[in-house]
């Protein structure tokens, strides 16, 4: 699929992929880049990064990646490491911004700027405490932009976006900027060990950062959900694979995930969701199928979501002396939400109540799951958007905590 200019996922475009969750979602900017390694394939922007004043988020649009800044801080301890000022021990302690600053007598922000953001060039990558210092003109609600007509630092301006308060202690990034630093972690020219560069791709060191492992062999996902802002990196770092989804986001709580899956899944079919879970909820787990239900069982209870039901499909199809990989569908709702759509359209009731769907595919795990928007789509409900928006971020709730990795 390398140099495919046709990039769809069940039918949509990226940038329609893209336009339907911010809509959906109520996100009025968003930054994407996709690396195909050595490539950065695409930048762009989406949306405005500052509502008041209507910036646009452009490719050098800057973003608090949130808790993202754990990958930074993870590459910084084996920088130490490997310059012999920190032992492996070490790793194994929380508090790596701490490590960092003890370790090399450094703010843990000039440590990361002097080995990772200046050697790589990275000019939209700046800390919280260096915003100052940004050349960036301050325009008071509906003021355009004019200095780009005189000088040459204000075309296609490095700006933060902006969506609540400033954290002294964020990193802002670029998704273009992501992106660079990304294809550098995945050679020597950040960390030379090739020993110490494996422990950030095994699921147990997780305290290099706060990594997942779906289950897909070589898939890490890192995100941040702070101060207004929602950030994921999705890496396929496999051989066949190497392709890595950067997404930020400006607004709080988001999970990026599925729309990172399909954007993968536009570019090779091979690292998308299962196809024909278009229109469903779907999540990847990196647990058995057993482990998987009983964790989805666990995780409807804890959000008090009634389990309605639980059919085992492959011991029903032993039944019939057939074979069927692990299928294990749990059916669950709501009364109270499910009673309300059956007010407005009785036939709903054929999809009600809720189900999920926990399955083995070859070496792969997979949750799928009803998506109460498109439920309502099928049977013309107009009047319950907003009770059919919060029912799937339910779903997508207990969906993510079911799989997660701890």
């Amino acid at each position: 699929m390398r140099g495919n200019p046709n990039l769809q996922f069940a039918g949509a475009t990226v940038d329609q992929l893209v336009a339907d969750y911010m809509r959906e979602h109520q996100v009025a900017g968003m930054a994407l880049a996709i690396v195909q390694a050595p490539y950065i394939t695409r930048a762009c922007g989406y949306g405005v990064a500052d509502v008041e004043r209507q910036l646009l988020v452009g490719t050098h649009t800057l973003f608090d990646i949130g808790q993202m800044v754990q990958a930074y801080a993870a590459v910084a301890v084996l920088q130490l490491v490997e310059a012999g000022k920190l032992s492996l021990e070490h790793l194994q302690t929380a508090g790596h911004h701490e490590l960092v600053e003890q370790a090399s007598g450094q703010t843990f922000a000039q440590f990361v700027r002097a080995h990772q953001i200046d050697p790589l060039g990275l000019k939209q990558t700046w800390f919280a405490g260096e915003l100052d210092g940004l050349a960036r003109e301050t325009l008071a609600a509906g003021q355009k932009h004019s200095q780009f007509l005189h000088q040459n630092a204000y075309i296609n301006p490095t700006e933060p976006a902006a969506n609540g308060p400033v954290d002294g202690n964020a990193l802002y990034a670029s998704a273009m900027d992501i992106s660079h630093w990304d294809i550098a972690l995945a050679g020597d020219v950040l960390v030379q060990s090739a020993d110490l560069r494996k422990l950030i791709y095994q699921p147990a060191s997780a305290r290099l950062g706060p990594w997942e492992f779906p289950g897909r062999p070589g898939l890490m996902v890192i995100t941040g959900r702070r101060s207004g802002f929602s950030s994921l990196l999705s890496r396929f770092t496999h051989p066949q694979d190497l392709l890595c989804v950067t997404l930020l986001a400006n607004r709080e709580g988001l999970d990026l995930s599925q729309l990172a899956r399909q954007i993968a899944g536009a570019y090779d079919p091979r690292l998308g969701p299962p196809p024909q879970s278009a229109g469903m909820r779907v999540q990847q787990s990196p647990h058995s199928v057993e482990e998987t239900v009983g964790r989805l069982e666990q995780s409807l209870s804890a959000a008090g979501i009634s389990l309605l039901g639980r059919v085992d499909h492959s011991a029903g199809a032993r039944s019939a002396n057939l074979e069927l990989e692990p299928t294990t569908e749990l059916i669950f709702g709501n009364p109270a939400a499910g009673t309300l759509l059956m007010q407005s359209n009785r036939a709903v009731a054929v999809d009600l109540p809720l189900r999920a769907v926990v399955y083995q595919q070859a070496d792969e795990v997979w949750v799928v799951a009803s998506d109460p928007v498109e439920l309502a789509r099928r049977h013309n409900l107009q009047d319950h958007s907003e009770l059919l928006f919060k029912m799937r971020a339910g779903v997508d709730r207990v969906l993510l905590k079911a799989v997660s990795p701890d």
